[in-house]
């Protein structure tokens, strides 16, 4: 949006009505330059449209809400786009988000001596370290929040489907696997958090595609600047899976036994391999240690020469996760 814009422009319409302590936006508002406005009504109502706080460096544009103000999305597409400000305690969701994606931040706040200041950007900063322990770098969706004085709080974050947390990985994401990491000091640390469906979409169960997190114990705010959402290192992200296709069992070294990569076995996991006429000819469950060479479960010999078809149950679900089939070659 041009700059030129006056420090408070109404692009449709902001009614007021001090008889019920209500506001309504209908329009796109922007607030530009070092401008505050401050809602104390009882109620606001996102009915339509955004409101903008000035988004350059120099710019202090913010929107605040008294202690007793609470607000209601009417419609999914209206809320706020740039910084929300509270200055009392208590909880409260901020109605913030970018152009395209509505992002809320649920602040439970036990202490604030000054103000709370949020804002969603859809990346987060520059990343100059890992998480010491096996999680993935936060790289989409980022809160983040300045504060005056002290102040402590317990967050809670949303996605919707528009987040897209399945980039997250590779491989599939359970919603229980999805935690938060806290932006301190220019490094992240994994927090634990609690997960639940996303009361925003209420006819919709938790899934990678719907839910929220909140943090199981409460921060002081002062010592991190933001959060963000990661995923643990279950699989390296780039861990190329393969599955022998031929093996040729001669013991001349090449090809000798059956070998799976880039796949996760557990004590549960079960992999069974049938003739073409459909027995079971051979089945193994637990870790598995590429050594299988053609040989039948029965009785140990080999296998006649020919095409063999496998699966792989990983979790020892008794479901199969992934199937093929194999040749078995005698040179």
């Amino acid at each position: 949006m041009p700059h030129t814009i006056p420090t408070v422009t109404l692009a449709w319409l902001l009614f007021t009505s001090t008889l019920w302590g209500q506001l309504a936006v209908f329009g796109d508002l922007y607030l530009n330059g070092n401008t505050q406005l401050h809602i104390a009504f009882d109620q606001t109502y996102f009915s339509g449209g955004k409101l903008r706080t000035d988004p350059t460096p120099s710019a202090d544009a913010v929107l605040s809400f008294g202690p007793q103000s609470k607000w209601e999305q009417l419609k999914s597409d209206s809320y706020v786009v740039g910084k929300v400000r509270i200055y009392h305690e208590g909880t409260f969701t901020f109605p913030i988000g970018s152009e395209d994606r509505f992002s809320p931040i649920t602040f439970e706040v036990f202490q604030n001596t000054g103000f709370i200041q949020t804002q969603y950007t859809e990346t987060p900063p520059a990343l100059l370290t890992q998480f010491e322990v096996p999680f993935t770098p936060p790289l989409y969706h980022y809160w983040s929040w300045e504060i005056t004085g002290e102040a402590i709080a317990r967050l809670r974050a949303y996605w919707t489907e528009q987040h897209r947390l399945d980039r997250l990985s590779f491989d599939p994401i359970d919603p229980t696997e999805l935690q938060l990491g806290l932006y301190v000091n220019s490094t992240w640390q994994f927090v634990l958090g609690h997960h639940s469906s996303n009361p925003f979409l209420p006819d919709l169960p938790l899934s990678i595609a719907n839910g929220s997190i909140l943090l199981l114990e409460p921060i002081p705010l002062e010592t991190a600047k933001g959060l963000s959402f990661t995923v643990p290192k279950t699989h390296p992200a780039l861990t190329e899976k393969i599955v022998s296709q031929v093996i040729t069992p001669n013991n001349d070294g090449i090809h000798d036994g059956w070998k799976i990569k880039g796949y996760v076995f557990t004590p549960e996991s079960i992999i069974k391999i049938y003739n073409l006429a459909g027995s079971l000819v051979f089945q193994h469950q637990g870790e598995y240690a590429n050594d299988w060479e053609g040989t039948a479960a029965s009785n140990g010999e080999r296998l006649p020469q020919g095409s063999y078809y496998y699966t792989l149950d990983l979790d020892g679900n008794h479901l199969v996760d992934v199937e093929g089939w194999i040749l078995i070659k005698y040179r």
